[in-house]
């Protein structure tokens, strides 16, 4: 039976202020590491070739621009895929679908021209550093996006009408901009009907989220895109401004140090928390042995806790908390007091990895203020890379 979030909420107050909980700790993901290149120079040449003959959990890294198609579809078998190539390699559409429970995509640096897709994902995804025309997430359960730019000129399905279109999902979206765009303008006649004329188009909004979803926004600019102009001087009329977003009745949708811009209204409800955002920052990937740097921000007072060794999964505990993702974790770790400013660098110890692969660790940091109150950046998938792989 799933526990109230006032319930959670105080067991991971007790969490933090009793002694360590030692869940049994499951299996990191861990696989073996795989070049794709096209010039030949490393494993495959094609990442298509290299997604058919990798293992669940394996690591594609692109380092050159790969041969191959430009419509990808990874379906059913969760990779890492990091991409070092962004200015060359820019795929023009990503669908990421069917990842089962246990499993889970990660996909840094990627440029995609057209749209980038995630569909029927019961696993996690983890989309960072990237850029797309638009996003849509559909009918997935554990999607988090960090650091991405979305510029909203692509067409999405669904009945969904934003850079982001989501629905039935769960999101957290971290340091991203999302941008709707202007409409289409009207279009003035000519000929034999010099006063023919069309109406401008409704402008875009950053962000749709639709049927029953979860959504968490943090440090990310929503821009909504203004209406066309109508045409024929004036005859016909400009289309409508769109607001920052559009949500449905049953999406709950949380706001945290977020910028909203739009010549329009929003549409639906959201909460938006007056807060300092919490966040945490891994490094790409650090090598077998090697101590890793965390840097955290958050309010002066707060005292950072990491959890290490849990599971990847999405559990609402509060408004006010943000997203339990790491849970059932076997290790956690005090990494200090943040000081006046709000910022501190922390090292965790190292972690080991075999020859030839890299592991993947689930890690999120709780911050807990003053009164106790405990508040969640949001996680990641720490990358420990074993000898002979190269970092990224």
């Amino acid at each position: 039976m799933a526990q109230r979030p006032h319930r959670m909420i105080m067991n991971l107050r007790r969490a933090f202020a009793g002694p360590l909980l030692l869940f049994a700790a499951p299996p990191l993901l861990a696989g073996d590491v795989w070049t794709i290149a096209g010039d030949g120079s490393g494993d495959f040449t094609s990442i298509e070739a290299a997604y058919t003959a990798a293992a669940d959990g394996d690591v594609l890294h692109v380092t050159f621009r790969p041969l191959g198609g430009n419509f990808l579809s990874f379906d059913g078998k969760g990779v890492v895929i990091i991409n070092d190539d962004v200015g060359l390699w820019q795929p023009y559409q990503v669908t990421l679908s069917h990842l089962p429970a246990g499993s889970r995509f990660v996909v840094r640096g990627l440029s995609v021209r057209f749209r980038l897709s995630v569909e029927s994902c019961a696993g996690d995804v983890i989309v960072s550093d990237a850029t797309a025309d638009r996003a849509m997430v559909v009918d997935s359960a554990s999607v988090t996006i960090r650091r991405v730019m979305l510029s909203g000129y692509a067409a999405l399905g669904h009945g969904l009408d934003g850079a982001i279109g989501i629905l039935d999902s769960n999101v957290i979206l971290e340091d991203c901009v999302l941008r709707g765009t202007h409409g289409q303008d009207g279009q003035t006649g000519g000929g034999i009907c010099t006063s023919c004329c069309t109406d401008g188009e409704a402008g875009k909004f950053a962000m749709d989220a639709q049927g029953v979803s979860l959504v968490r926004v943090q440090s990310t600019d929503l821009i909504g895109g203004s209406g066309g102009i109508g045409g024929g001087n004036g005859a016909c009329s400009n289309g409508l401004d769109a607001g920052a977003y559009r949500v449905g009745p049953g999406v709950d949708l949380t706001l945290v140090d977020t910028l909203l811009v739009s010549p329009g209204a929003s549409v639906g409800t959201a909460t938006v928390l007056p807060d300092t955002a919490r966040r945490a920052v891994f490094p790409g990937s650090v090598a077998s042995g090697e101590p890793i740097q965390v840097r955290l921000t958050g309010a002066p007072g707060d005292t950072a806790f990491a959890l290490l060794d849990g599971r990847m999964t999405f559990d609402p505990i509060s408004s006010v908390t943000g997203v339990l993702q790491v849970t059932h974790s076997s290790r956690r770790v005090r990494l200090g007091t943040l000081p006046p400013g709000g910022v501190l660098t922390a090292t965790l110890g190292a972690r080991m990895a075999a020859d030839g692969t890299a592991e993947h660790i689930p890690l999120q940091v709780i911050l807990v203020d003053g009164a106790g109150v405990a508040r969640c950046a949001p996680g990641d998938l720490l990358a420990v890379r074993g000898a002979g792989v190269q970092a990224w």
